[in-house]
């Protein structure tokens, strides 16, 4: 008997296994489906409680809300590396000196950066850092 229940749990286990990459958008659709049910409802009222035109109407609106602005994204995507494209080709694309990223300096970075970050190479850091960074309390992140 117990080859049985082995034999159930496995396939039971496979099973939600191969479910698993579905979950998320799943329990998404579920959560989406029930926050704009309300809307639907006020909708089909509207049109005088026709379900199949309120359904079709509701449906064509949702693909719209969601591929026009897909389509409008990769419309400038393509445009815009076409214009790199361009300027590569003619040599005439210029990225901006790092100097002037945002107004400043990266030599005030680096010196600021080199005033609050000190590098412990001590038999004291803690296991598994080659190098320890000492910011404030000493913990890698900062923090």
């Amino acid at each position: 008997m117990r080859p049985a229940i082995s034999t159930v749990t496995v396939r039971t286990a496979s099973k939600v296994m191969g479910f698993r990459p579905f979950l998320i958008p799943v329990l998404w659709a579920i959560i989406i489906a029930v926050a704009i049910h309300p809307l639907y409802v006020k909708f089909e009222s509207l049109l005088g409680g026709k379900q199949k035109l309120a359904l079709s109407l509701f449906t064509i609106i949702a693909l719209a809300i969601l591929i026009i602005p897909s389509i409008l994204l990769a419309s400038s995507t393509v445009d815009t590396v076409q214009q790199v494209s361009k300027r590569l080709a003619e040599g005439t694309l210029q990225a901006p000196p790092p100097d002037s990223v945002a107004g400043i300096s990266t030599d005030t970075v680096i010196n600021e950066l080199q005033k609050r970050v000190k590098p412990d190479f001590s038999p004291s850091a803690p296991a598994g850092h080659l190098v320890a960074w000492r910011c404030g309390s000493g913990h890698p992140s900062g923090g």
